[in-house]
């Protein structure tokens, strides 16, 4: 793996700048406040990462690096405009952070017999951000059903970090990976103070992979402003960085609250 500071840093702020552009012009479209609805989310997903990277050798995320994952707090913004011309607009985060390690038994190899045996350790710390945004149009199919067909940009960033033993030096990985997706959702609301949200995302092309499902329960005591969601939700990609071509699979119930207006 190869670190390049000064491309990496042009890199980052066109990331930063594309990324402020299309915020801004989703929080800031010129419309009147009655004319803009939306809805906040935060919320806390107990993933679990599962699959593995291949370069050399294959390394299994459980078997291999006991991977363990942090930080599982992410949010959910999604505006819908009244003029039904304008397509509902979605940001949507959450951090894909892993931490792990291996073991390897090394030293002399004579025959079957190992001659001053040493057991060295691996450390690898994965701190990403899995940022989303979404156009998508409202299909009424039924009072209480609607379809919401539309398209996904999504971006994988951050740094996968390794050491090895007690080796000062870290190598570094830089992930910058965007994956444009098709998108579609179901709505279904028996109930004003109940609804049930089906969500799916997928792109496959040029042997990169990035799909996606979520099924939630949302319910707002009183039919007020404030809901509590609840679901299960998994995210999987297959791409390459550097040298190593990694299949990852992360799982995993969530619950948290949100903001109607």
């Amino acid at each position: 793996m190869t670190s390049w500071p000064y491309a990496e840093r042009v890199q980052r702020r066109r990331t930063n700048a594309v990324r402020g552009a299309l915020l801004s012009l989703l929080i800031t479209a010129p419309l009147p406040a009655s004319a803009l609805n939306g809805h906040l989310s935060i919320r806390y997903w107990d993933y679990r990462l599962e699959g593995g990277t291949t370069d050399t050798e294959r390394l299994d995320f459980q078997r291999d690096l006991s991977a363990r994952t942090d930080d599982r707090i992410g949010l959910a913004l999604w505006l819908r405009p009244s003029p039904a011309w304008l397509p509902e607009l979605g940001y949507r985060r959450s951090p894909l952070d892993v931490s792990g390690q291996q073991t390897r038994q090394t030293g002399l190899q004579i025959g079957d017999l190992t001659l001053l045996p040493q057991t060295r350790e691996a450390l690898v710390d994965a701190d990403l951000d899995n940022h989303s945004l979404t156009a998508r149009y409202t299909i009424t199919m039924s009072p209480a059903i609607s379809l919401l067909p539309g398209l996904t940009l999504r971006q994988i960033d951050g740094v996968v970090r390794i050491r090895d033993g007690d080796d000062i030096a870290v190598d570094d990985e830089r992930i910058d990976e965007w994956f444009p997706q098709l998108h579609l959702a179901l709505r279904w609301q028996p109930q004003p103070a109940l609804a049930l949200h089906l969500t799916g995302e997928w792109i496959e092309a040029s042997g990169r992979l990035a799909d996606g499902f979520e099924a939630a329960v949302r319910w707002s005591p009183a039919e007020g402003p404030v809901a509590i969601e609840a679901g299960w939700a998994q995210q999987r990609y297959r791409f390459s960085a550097g040298d190593d071509r990694v299949r990852a699979r992360f799982a995993g119930p969530f619950a948290g609250l949100g903001l109607a207006w």
